[in-house]
């Protein structure tokens, strides 16, 4: 009964002889960081930015660091949040990120660009392309060199232009317009109430294409008409004389 007991409290005491699980590990450090990114220094905000990419498989350490850059005001720590983002490569990213492209500063539409760019090999999200492109016909000689290589990392096509010069231009942003017109079933459309992943959103764009398509092959009756005819009664002869519709 002794030797039981023994036994017993030697397997109680293991756990604790032998540290902490690495998921209990992985934890700590991941408070850690989130704590981090609330911090009054910047260099530790910076540093929790960057740490979050060991959480990678973590849906928390993507909405964390999307919060951290919806409140960050500091540019270089705000630059350290998007490059996380690209380097954890989730598509949930990518409607923030997408919105970057329009800010004021060069500097933070090319971390913007090089994230999606890296997002969209990643996982295959083309949410990003038409604001690509838009970046393409009104930013400065380099930003559209970097969109047109972000554009050829998420749809794995390129256009051959010298995206430096003025001239080719509009002739490089047409010819991705026209990509874009050919694959438009393959992009689905940003939505911005809150998080939706991707394939929610590919299957709802299919569905919303569905529902057009059908509208436009269902006939069209004649305006004068009220209502449509009723469907005819199976096993029944068509009238050979159908009366007119009603007048409205």
């Amino acid at each position: 009964m002794r030797s039981i007991l023994t036994f017993a409290a030697l397997m109680a005491f293991l756990p604790l002889a032998c540290g902490p699980s690495e998921e209990e590990t992985q934890e700590k450090q991941f408070q850690a960081e989130l704590q981090g990114l609330s911090s009054p220094d910047r260099q530790k905000r910076m540093e929790a930015a960057r740490g979050m990419v060991e959480h990678r498989g973590d849906k928390r350490a993507v909405r964390s660091l999307l919060v951290a850059l919806a409140h960050e005001e500091d540019p270089e720590v705000r630059e350290a949040i998007v490059a996380s983002l690209g380097e954890i490569g989730d598509p949930e990213a990518t409607p923030a990120l997408t919105a970057l492209l329009s800010h004021e500063d060069p500097e933070v539409q090319r971390v913007a660009i090089v994230a999606l760019g890296k997002i969209g090999k990643e996982s295959g999200d083309k949410r990003a392309v038409p604001a690509l492109i838009d970046r393409l016909a009104r930013g400065v000689p380099w930003i559209r060199a970097l969109a047109a290589g972000a554009l050829h990392q998420v749809t794995n096509h390129s256009v051959e232009i010298d995206w430096l010069d003025e001239f080719a231009v509009r002739e490089g942003v047409r010819l991705w317009e026209t990509w874009e017109k050919e694959h438009r079933y393959e992009i689905p459309p940003i939505v911005e109430a809150g998080p939706v992943t991707p394939a929610g959103e590919k299957e709802a764009w299919w569905k919303r294409m569905d529902r057009e398509a059908a509208m436009k092959k269902r006939p069209a009756w004649p305006k004068e008409a009220e209502n449509p005819p009723p469907p005819p009664i199976p096993g029944t002869p068509p009238p050979s004389n159908p009366s007119p519709p009603p007048a409205p």
